[in-house]
């Protein structure tokens, strides 16, 4: 009767074991005939920061004692390794350790995870985060560094954006600053207004106020400034006022606002007057929002489409649903080109790609040039392709720059229509030849434009997020040019007619003055 009792203790006990062996979660599965107990050593060996029992070093952070086990330090780290065996002062026996450069309870969390390789972040406040993040920089543990910092990306708000900036620039942290910048970026006059903007270093300060992204007014950015220049007196004013765009501010903001601050000269005053009295608009320095890889003409942002017609359906995202009557937005041709399609962006953004996409459920093509401008007034012109046909997708490139309004004009519709569609004469009026011209000029060649009884039916379309347009040619344009192929065509009919002709007639006289000469060797 033992026997069995025991074989079914055995197999219980084990059971019991491996299921509380494989609940614990920081267990990873392993194969079979492997054992994995790290989860126990972890615990066993966290237990010793616990008590003070086998401590050989002592570290004493904001009068707070914390014994500590050399060779697990040195274990962990290379600079505790340094540190404690490298025959200094701190290698002595019962040696103890001030820090000043740390909270107790950063360096709490920070002895935790060298003993276990765990910490609890949530729980703590933004300053001992980043109290922490200084250290696990400090003393080499680059794994530590990253969590923590993608865990600070998630928290980031007004209140410790600019701190944690600041930490960030000072120890290189490229993810971390890019996702502060990027935070502060799209919050901008938050950030000028904040608590935290008044304490950060001037190296962090300069770094934001002087990218073309920190998209706020400069009058608000020129009354920050001064507001850090007085909580930071020791600082060297005149280099951060160096960093306001006073070309951007207006002649009222300049005499009201800044002059009477006294950190800026009058002759600075005035050089920023003649700058914006002689500049034209687009080449001023300009400060534009960024948003990477996100479309920005669409209704979440605030765009709206402020000529074309069917305005509804630019920006509503939809690439795959369009036919004639709907899904696209479009715009007659007409002869000054200032009749397209103009999109106003929520606000002054930074852009340098477009995708756009053509009309293509037929063989028609475009021509087209796109503008962009912010005072709707001095445009420059970043795509020109009036001297290209395309189709379908376009998708364009081009130094970035700062514009509120984006302007697609084209300046001419090909097409290639069937035989069938080439219908209609009359005479060509002057217009008429003045396109025709227009396009020799443009150095394209054997251009078909149909004629369509109906009316004027040609069309070109931008469908998509980016632009949809429609075009349309006049009816006389069409014909005319239709026409003018055609009278090309019977021309050349007629020279061929001619040159049969004068074949003809040579191949005769050939055959009479044979008939001649045999005539004469007859009679001879």
């Amino acid at each position: 009767m033992l026997g069995p009792n025991l074989k079914t203790t055995k197999v219980s006990d084990y059971h019991l074991f491996h299921t509380m062996s494989n609940s614990h979660p920081l267990r990873p599965f392993t194969a079979v005939g492997e054992i994995d107990h790290v989860h126990i050593l972890s615990e066993h060996i966290g237990a010793l920061l616990i008590g003070e029992e086998y401590g050989d070093v002592t570290f004493v952070v904001e009068k707070k004692r914390f014994p500590a086990h050399r060779v697990i330090l040195a274990a962990r780290c290379q600079y505790f390794r340094a540190l404690l065996y490298g025959g200094m002062r701190e290698s002595q026996p019962e040696a103890e350790i001030p820090l000043q450069d740390t909270t107790a309870e950063a360096f709490t969390m920070l002895l935790k995870y060298i003993y276990t390789g765990r910490a609890t972040l949530t729980d703590e406040k933004e300053e001992v985060l980043l109290d922490f993040l200084s250290l696990a920089h400090k003393y080499g543990f680059p794994e530590l560094e990253d969590s923590t910092s993608e865990y600070l990306c998630t928290i980031l708000n007004i209140q410790n954006v600019c701190m944690t900036f600041d930490v960030a620039s000072l120890y290189s942290l490229p993810k971390l600053t890019c996702m502060c910048c990027m935070f502060m970026d799209r919050n901008a006059q938050e950030v000028l207004s904040s608590e935290g903007f008044l304490s950060l270093s001037k190296t962090a300060l300069l770094n934001i106020v002087l990218r073309d992204s920190f998209a706020a007014p400069e009058k608000d950015i020129f009354l920050a400034l001064l507001n850090w220049c007085k909580h930071n007196a020791k600082e060297n004013h005149a280099e951060i006022m160096q960093a306001v765009r006073l070309p951007l501010m207006s002649l009222t903001e300049l005499l009201n606002v800044v002059r009477p601050s006294g950190l800026l000269s009058p002759d600075a005053i005035l050089d920023a007057i003649k700058v914006r009295s002689e500049s034209r608009d687009m080449d001023l320095n300009y400060r534009g929002m960024l948003i990477p890889e996100e479309n920005i003409a669409t209704m979440k942002y605030g765009a709206q489409v402020v000529k074309g017609e069917l305005k509804s359906a630019l920006l509503d995202g939809d690439t795959q649903n369009y036919d004639l009557d709907h899904g696209f937005s479009r715009h007659p041709i007409d002869d000054d080109c200032r009749s397209g399609i103009e999109i106003k962006l929520g606000q002054p953004s930074i852009i340098n790609h477009i995708r756009l996409l053509l009309w293509d459920r037929d063989s028609r093509s475009y021509s087209y040039f796109i503008e962009v401008s912010m005072d709707e007034l001095d445009w420059i012109r970043v795509i020109d392709h009036s001297h290209y046909l395309c189709r379908s997708w376009q998708k364009l490139y081009f130094p970035a720059r700062v514009c509120r309004l984006l302007s697609e004009d084209p300046i001419l519709l090909h097409f290639q229509p069937p035989v069938s569609v080439l219908t209609g004469r009359r005479r060509t009026s002057v217009r008429e030849q003045h396109l025709y011209q227009q396009h020799q000029n443009h150095s394209v060649h054997a251009i078909l434009l149909p004629f369509f009884p109906h009316g004027p039916q040609l069309m070109a379309s931008l469908v998509g997020p980016a632009f949809n347009m429609l075009e349309q040619l006049p009816h006389t344009t069409a014909t005319s040019l239709i026409h003018a192929t055609l009278s090309q065509i019977i021309a050349m009919v007629s020279y061929l007619s001619v040159f049969l002709l004068l074949i003809l007639y040579s191949f005769g006289l050939l055959l009479i003055s044979e008939i001649f000469c045999g005539f004469l060797k007859i009679v001879v």
